[in-house]
């Protein structure tokens, strides 16, 4: 006697995966824009608490190091091109309001900066000589500011790498100009900018204090 199986399978109709892949496509046109707008927002974010952590760092370094005190706060006084970032003292604006500041060293934020000699994120690059002894205590306390996320070699990377069609990959430590002499300033300031060209396109965003409203 033969047990003849029977087996009743049914499998998806061409109309029924039309539907499912329709569907899916649509949850992804809403939510993939949705996604990319919360990593770039956490990206910013990121930047902005590096920025601090550098700031941190700086005030740590001239706090404990006296010649290198000096050396942040001293600037080439034969040299104050208004906007030339070769110069060291730049002329740049934010949320509408316009500010002066003295360029002391630059960091890149990551290993493809297009800057020639760049030192693609590994160590701080002075604004000037007369920045050099700042310059080398800040190397020599990195470790103050690996901690903010350093990979590849990289001091402090940059995690949002455009901001309102502004390209961003280098740190720039500076403080307020003033024309009665830097010794009057001693605020400490952290911006981004675009390494582009030789000496780099000046400073793009201030990331501390008081970053962009909308950043």
């Amino acid at each position: 006697m033969k047990n003849n199986r029977v087996t009743n399978q049914k499998g998806f109709t061409l109309v029924e995966l039309i539907v499912v892949i329709t569907i899916v496509g649509i949850l992804a046109f809403l939510l993939v824009p949705a996604m990319m707008g919360y990593v770039k927002k956490a990206n910013r974010r990121a930047d902005i608490a590096n920025a601090r952590i550098i700031a941190d760092a700086v005030e740590l370094v001239i706090m404990d190091d006296p010649e290198a005190e000096t050396s942040f706060f001293r600037y080439r006084g034969d040299n104050m091109g208004p906007t030339n970032i070769n110069d060291s003292r730049c002329q740049v604006e934010q949320d509408g309001v316009r500010y002066t500041v003295w360029v002391v060293a630059k960091l890149d934020g990551n290993d493809h900066n297009k800057a020639g000699g760049s030192l693609r994120g590994k160590a701080f690059q002075k604004g000037q000589a007369e920045n050099t002894a700042f310059v080398d205590a800040m190397n020599e306390n990195k470790h103050l500011i690996q901690g903010a996320g350093g990979y590849k070699g990289i001091i402090a990377p940059i995690k949002s790498t455009e901001y309102k069609g502004k390209k961003t990959d280098r740190w720039y430590i500076t403080y307020v100009y003033n024309e009665n002499g830097p010794e009057k300033c001693g605020r400490v300031e952290i911006w981004v900018g675009d390494s582009s060209g030789k000496w780099g396109n000046g400073l793009n965003y201030r990331l501390f204090p008081d970053p962009p409203a909308d950043y």
